[in-house]
């Protein structure tokens, strides 16, 4: 069963996630996931988390780079 959780990120924040996913050329998605990853391991779930998203309909093979 899955569910939704409100965040509210203040325009500086974003403005900085922005900033970083520009200059490492990566997507707000993948800044955000990398930020998940390290909080659950920090806060003791090991470094081998297995987080997984929704693929469904990305079948474009420019993408694949991406990972």
């Amino acid at each position: 069963t899955g569910d939704l959780v409100d965040l509210h990120i203040p325009a500086r924040t974003h403005r900085a996630l922005k900033d970083l996913a520009r200059s490492t050329g990566s997507t707000m998605f993948m800044v955000l996931h990398t930020a998940l990853a390290a909080l659950l391991t920090r806060l003791g779930a090991g470094t081998d988390i297995p987080l997984g998203t929704v693929v469904a309909g990305r079948t474009d093979e420019a993408l694949d780079d991406l990972v």
